[in-house]
């Protein structure tokens, strides 16, 4: 689908949705520099932001688009930092606007040089201090994972997968601990992707893409860790709306995921 169909698809699926206050698509889709396995960006401003507020965007926009639900990453405008917010406009296609668009524009504009000079400053000083790697940063991310990935072990020793289609609040606390993994994760590869100056990540993927390209990491963990992601955005936008009666189908695939 080229840049203009996508931008004529969504546009006319998040139109019906007044709860959508603005919207941009941005990202290498937008730009017109995407692979054909790239993921989709879309930045939203909503009335209501709450989770199921955003599902809905997420579900209209991948079925206008003609993609699954993994293959979207979806930036919230009222809690992006200045610089995301900064990408998004010099970057993006506005895709709706009730009105919106010129009070981002002017936060950035007033906000944003005074914001990217102290974040130049400070990368800076990161790039010069050998010791700009914070390790106890990293240490403590990577305790939290082993204390969460041994918490995991102890707890499928009890639960057998199957047990879990009849026990919700088993399955909400394993989901739970590997969403908190994922995190973790994720903590570690944006401390030390900004460590390394690698410019700005436009979503969490790319934390992980820069930091393989750069040699920063191995391109099988790489891989991995891409496909962590994707499952933690399942598990956020897609598993906790659905009515409990789906659980029992939809289960079964999340487990199979982390075997």
């Amino acid at each position: 689908m080229a840049v203009e169909e996508e931008y004529v698809a969504v546009k006319h699926a998040l139109e019906e949705d007044e709860n959508i206050l603005l919207a941009y698509l941005f990202g290498s889709r937008a730009r017109g520099g995407a692979s054909p396995i790239s993921d989709y960006d879309l930045a939203v401003l909503l009335r209501d932001n709450s989770l199921s507020a955003f599902a809905k965007v997420l579900f209209a926009a991948s079925k206008a688009l003609k993609v699954s639900e993994d293959k979207l990453d979806i930036l919230d405008l009222t809690r992006a930092p200045l610089h995301l917010k900064a990408k998004v406009l010099a970057e993006g296609i506005k895709v709706v606007d009730r009105g919106y668009g010129d009070a981002l524009l002017l936060e950035v504009n007033v906000k944003y040089p005074e914001v990217a000079q102290q974040t130049n400053i400070l990368l800076k000083n990161w790039l010069e201090d050998p010791n700009g790697l914070d390790l106890k940063v990293i240490k403590d991310r990577l305790d939290h994972l082993s204390q969460l990935s041994d918490n995991i072990g102890a707890f499928l020793e009890r639960h057998r997968p199957g047990d879990l289609l009849k026990e919700f609040e088993a399955w909400y606390a394993l989901k739970g601990m590997v969403q908190d993994s994922i995190q973790a994760i994720i903590d570690v590869c944006a401390h030390v992707f900004t460590s390394k100056n690698l410019g700005v990540a436009e979503s969490y993927r790319q934390y992980v893409e820069k930091l393989a390209e750069h040699g920063h990491m191995d391109g099988e963990l790489a891989e991995g860790l891409k496909l962590a992601i994707a499952l933690g955005n399942r598990l956020i936008h897609r598993y906790l709306i659905v009515e409990s009666r789906e659980l029992g189908f939809r289960r079964q695939a999340s487990l199979r995921d982390n075997t």
